[in-house]
C-alpha cells in the first residue's frame, strides 16, 4: 500500500511530484484519504499488505497523531497482521528531537499493545507482530525511515532548493539513530550541474560516516514538469557531461560496494536485510493499491491513477459543503495545489475561487460505506495488454540485480516474446553489458549505466 501525501513547504527544482504549500488542507486531506479507503475494501482480500509507503510530497510535515490517525484507518479496513516493512519518506529539517521521540513514542506503543517481548524495532522481517483487523488501539508501527539528504555540500543544497542544510541532514540522521530507528535509508543524487567527483567524494564520505542500513542514488532527472527542465529549455543551464556523469556513477558504485551496501537495484544499494521490500514489490509485479492524489494502482491486470490535483480529489471524495475552502477573489494559498505548480502561478494571477475550479457538477454527496460507484470520477483506467505486461515486467525485472527469470517468463508469455527477448539480447550479452546466469538474464555493471538504452529496445509496441 502506498500513500501519496501531497504536501511540502517548497518546491525542489527537480521534481514533478503532486505537491502544495497549502498546510490548511491537511484535515480536510485525511478526511478524503480515508472516504477513498472505503472504496477498495476488497482490494486485499487475497493477498494481505506486506508493506505500507507513505510518500510524497513530505509525509513528515504531517504531526505523529496525524499520521497514526491514516494508519488507524487502514488498520480497521484491512488485516495488517503481516505488514513486514512500514516507511516513511521524511525531510531532514522535520526530524526535530521532539517529532523523532513521538514518533518513536508511537511505535513503542504499538509494539507494547501487541504485547512484544522486546518493545525495541529488530530487523525488518520481525520488527512487526500480528495486529488484528480493527485492533487500532496501538500506536504507530513505522519500522524504516527514508530521508531526503540528497547532498551533504550546502552549494548544492541551495541550488536544489532544499530546505536543509547539509550540518541538518547529518545531524537529523543521528538523532533517528539515537531516538532507536534501526532501518534508515538516505537518498543522495548525483550529475549535478554544478557537482564535482570530489564534492560527490565528500557527500558519499558523509553518507559512510553516518553507516545507515540504505542508501539509494539517483541521477539528475530532467522531469517534463519540473523547474530545472523548464530552466534547460530556456538555455539557462546544461546537464553535466555525460562522461562525468557516468564516472560519478562508478564511483558510487566502487565506493559502496566497498563499504558492504550491495546495488540490488539500478538506483538502489543496500546492507545485507535490508533491501526495500515496498520497491522491491514493484519491481517484481505485485498487486498494489496507491491512495491519495496522484497516487497509481495495479492489481495485475489493469492500472489506475488519481486526479492529480489536491482539491479535486478532496472535494470528489467529501460532501460538497465540506470540500470546498472558502476564499476570497486574489486569495491564491489554495490553488497552487494543482500539479504543475506552473498552473498555480497563472492560477494566481486569475484570483480563480474553488467554485470555479470545482463546477457543481463535479461534487458528490456522502459516500456509503463500501459505495465504490463513483471511484472513475477521480481515476483514470488503463487495462493492460498482454504485450503492455510483457513489457512492464521485462522493464521493472531487468533494473534489479536478479534481473529476469526466463522460465517464468516463458510460462507466463510464452515462446514467441521470450525467444524475441533472447534474440535481442544476444548482442548485449557479446558486448559485456547483459549476462545470462541461471536462467535469468541480467544486467552487468557495465550495462547498468546505459539501461534505459538497452531496456527500450525489449519493448513491444
Amino acid at each position: 500500500m502506498y500513500i501519496h501525501i501531497p504536501f511540502c513547504t517548497q518546491k525542489c527544482i527537480y521534481c514533478d511530484f503532486l505537491s502544495g504549500t497549502n498546510l490548511s488542507l491537511r484535515g480536510q486531506f485525511i478526511d478524503a484519504l480515508i472516504a477513498e479507503m472505503d472504496c477498495y475494501l476488497d482490494f486485499f482480500r487475497e493477498d494481505k499488505i506486506r508493506t505500507i509507503y507513505f510518500g510524497g510530497g513530505t509525509p513528515s510535515l504531517l504531526s505523529v497523531e496525524e499520521l497514526a490517525r491514516i494508519y488507524r484507518a487502514i488498520a480497521e479496513r484491512w488485516d495488517v497482521s503481516e505488514v513486514e516493512e512500514f516507511t516513511i519518506e521524511c525531510n531532514p529539517d522535520d526530524l526535530s528531537e521532539e517529532y523523532l521521540t513521538a514518533l518513536n513514542a508511537q511505535c513503542t506503543m504499538y509494539n507494547a499493545e501487541c504485547k512484544m517481548h522486546n518493545a525495541q524495532l529488530l530487523t525488518p522481517s520481525a520488527s512487526l507482530v500480528p495486529l488484528r483487523q480493527g485492533d487500532n488501539n496501538g500506536g504507530l508501527p513505522i519500522n524504516r525511515l527514508s530521508i531526503g539528504v540528497q547532498s551533504f555540500v550546502d552549494d548544492e543544497l541551495k541550488w536544489l532548493n532544499r530546505r536543509h542544510t547539509a550540518n541538518e541532514a547529518f545531524e537529523a540522521v543521528q538523532r533517528a539513530k539515537r531516538a532507536g530507528f534501526k532501518n534508515i535509508t538516505i537518498d543522495l543524487m548525483f550529475a549535478l550541474p554544478v557537482q564535482t567527483i570530489e564534492s560527490l567524494n565528500y557527500s558519499i564520505d558523509k553518507a559512510l560516516e553516518l553507516d545507515v542500513q540504505h542508501i539509494s542514488a539517483y541521477s539528475l532527472m530532467f522531469e517534463p514538469d519540473s523547474k530545472i527542465t523548464k530552466l534547460m529549455e530556456m538555455n539557462r543551464l546544461k546537464p553535466l557531461d555525460e562522461d562525468v556523469a557516468a564516472d560519478m556513477f562508478d564511483l558510487l558504485s566502487k565506493r559502496l560496494s566497498e563499504a558492504g551496501y550491495e546495488q540490488y537495484e539500478i538506483s538502489n544499494y543496500a546492507k545485507k536485510g535490508f533491501e526495500s521490500r515496498h520497491n522491491s514489490g514493484y519491481w517484481h509485479g505485485m498487486r498494489y493499491l496507491g491512495l491519495g492524489p496522484s497516487a497509481h494502482s495495479f492489481d495485475g491486470e489493469k492500472r489506475w491513477s488519481n486526479v492529480a490535483h489536491t482539491i479535486k480529489y478532496n472535494a470528489q471524495l467529501l460532501t460538497p459543503s465540506a470540500s470546498l475552502v472558502p476564499l476570497r477573489q486574489g486569495d491564491n494559498n489554495v490553488v497552487d495545489q494543482i500539479a504543475s505548480g506552473e498552473q498555480g502561478e497563472i492560477n494566481e494571477e486569475l484570483g480563480v475561487r474553488n467554485e470555479e475550479l470545482l463546477p457543481p457538477s463535479a461534487l458528490l454527496v456522502q459516500l456509503k460505506h463500501g459505495d465504490n460507484s463513483w471511484v472513475n470520477t477521480i481515476r483514470t483506467v488503463e487495462v493492460l495488454t498482454e504485450d503492455e505486461r510483457f513489457n512492464e515486467l521485462v522493464f521493472t525485472a531487468l533494473r534489479t540485480k536478479v534481473g529476469v527469470d526466463l522460465v517464468d517468463l516463458r510460462i507466463r508469455f510464452g515462446d514467441v516474446r521470450c525467444d524475441r527477448l533472447l534474440r535481442q539480447a544476444q548482442k548485449y550479452v557479446n558486448a559485456g553489458n547483459m549476462q545470462i546466469i541461471n536462467n535469468r538474464l541480467s544486467l552487468t555493471h557495465r550495462g547498468i549505466y546505459i539501461s534505459d538504452s538497452i531496456i527500450s529496445d525489449f519493448m513491444i509496441v
